[in-house]
């Protein structure tokens, strides 16, 4: 519903197959019980990726699905799952996720960091108010084969 503002025909999109969310928000009253891992998401991916030939893909809000796994480990190892799927699958894939910060920009949660180097190209965006100033900035940390 958001993106619709932004005049990018996002109906026409979907209506045409050339577009296709998967929302992998888990519900608020969600109850984990077993073991979980990104398996059934990909699964899903999958199919769409093959019935779209899509090229691209867009994973909003890692952060939230990773929480779901008990311990930092887990979420590596499904990181690491993610990444591999997308190398098999020869995809391009923008990854947003909270990392967390102070004022300045730098990491305070560093359990996403070792994404670093995984990534051809990382972009922090991040917003704070500085003496009663809104400030925005964009910082690329990576951009790999490129000088910028």
């Amino acid at each position: 519903a958001n993106a619709q503002g932004f005049g990018w025909g996002i109906d026409e999109l979907q209506k045409n197959k050339e577009l296709y969310f998967v929302d992998a928000q888990p519900a608020p009253d969600l109850v984990l019980t077993g073991n979980f891992d990104l398996s059934g998401m990909l699964a899903v991916l999958d199919v769409q990726v093959k019935a779209l030939k899509a090229k691209r893909v867009v994973v909003d809000a890692l952060d939230i699905v990773l929480a779901l796994l008990p311990d930092p480990m887990s979420k590596r190892r499904e990181i690491y799952r993610l990444h591999d799927w997308l190398l098999v699958n020869g995809l391009t894939a923008i990854i947003t996720a909270k990392a967390g910060g102070d004022a300045t920009g730098a990491m305070v949660e560093q359990s996403l960091g070792f994404m670093q180097f995984m990534v051809d190209c990382s972009i922090l965006l991040n917003h704070g108010v500085v003496l009663g100033v809104s400030q925005r900035n964009i910082r690329i940390q990576k951009y790999r084969g490129a000088v910028f």
